[in-house]
C-alpha cells in the first residue's frame, strides 16, 4: 500500500522543489517528511 505513495511523494517533492526554492524552511520540511517515508519503504 505504501508503494503507491512513493511516486506521489517523489512528484510532490519535485514540484515543491521547483516552485518553493525561495522557501527553504518549507522545502526542508518536505524533505524531512519524504526521507523517513523512503526509509520505511526500503
Amino acid at each position: 500500500m505504501l508503494t503507491k505513495w512513493l511516486p506521489a511523494a517523489i512528484l510532490i517533492t519535485g514540484l515543491a522543489y521547483i516552485f518553493v526554492i525561495p522557501e527553504e524552511p518549507l522545502l526542508m520540511k518536505i524533505i524531512f517528511k519524504v526521507i523517513p517515508m523512503l526509509l520505511i519503504l526500503l
